[in-house]
């Protein structure tokens, strides 16, 4: 009887420790979902065409396709290959980003990102005995590494050239060149 105040006390104690860890289980399922890729782009416009240059590490040049879709709108889009299966897929950011004649809009100011340290810690293992299967050759400890997807289309305020659009990736920077299309001229027509 005298132990009954203490037990209910251990009990309440264990019930909120329950929940702290379900709260920080979801909140770390919300983290990981934050992590999905996002490409990011700067557009640049001069005289004769529009500069896109895009950040896509991790992307290999066969997995990204540049489309011009009509004479005013490119579209671009890539994706990665999942290379284990224990890595979760993001799912694909899908935005429209209008150009326009001026690009004088306000910047997000560029920080530094947060030094972190990350401690990789060997997973206790249940014993198996040896005579059993053997070891896989590749565990993972650490994924960091977001897999995804994303497509980004550019609406431009002048026609531009489909058949002059040049692009190139270099070291995970997409660079594309976008000529804007030349005026029609004007003809005069004789009548005969």
């Amino acid at each position: 009887p005298s132990f009954i105040p203490f037990l209910s006390q251990v009990d309440n104690l264990l019930s909120e420790l329950d929940r702290e860890a379900s709260r920080q289980e979801a909140q770390r399922q919300r983290q990981q979902r934050k992590r999905a890729f996002r490409a990011r782009f700067d557009v640049n416009e001069n005289k004769e065409a529009y500069q896109i240059d895009g950040e896509v590490p991790g992307f290999e040049q066969e997995h990204i396709s540049i489309e011009v879709t009509d004479e005013h709108t490119l579209k671009v889009a890539g994706n990665t290959e999942q290379q284990t299966e224990a890595a979760p897929a993001a799912d694909a950011q899908t935005t429209t980003a209008e150009v326009e004649d001026k690009m004088d809009g306000p910047k997000e100011p560029k920080g530094k990102e947060p030094v972190t340290e990350t401690a990789v810690q060997k997973q206790p293992q249940p014993e198996v005995p040896a005579q059993q299967s053997p070891q896989p050759e590749n565990r993972e400890w650490l994924s960091e590494r977001v897999h995804g997807s994303f497509e980004r289309t550019f609406r431009f305020p002048e026609r531009i050239d489909a058949t002059n659009v040049r692009a190139s990736l270099k070291n995970g920077v997409l660079n594309v060149v976008v000529p804007k299309a030349q005026a029609p001229e004007v003809r005069r027509i004789v009548i005969q």
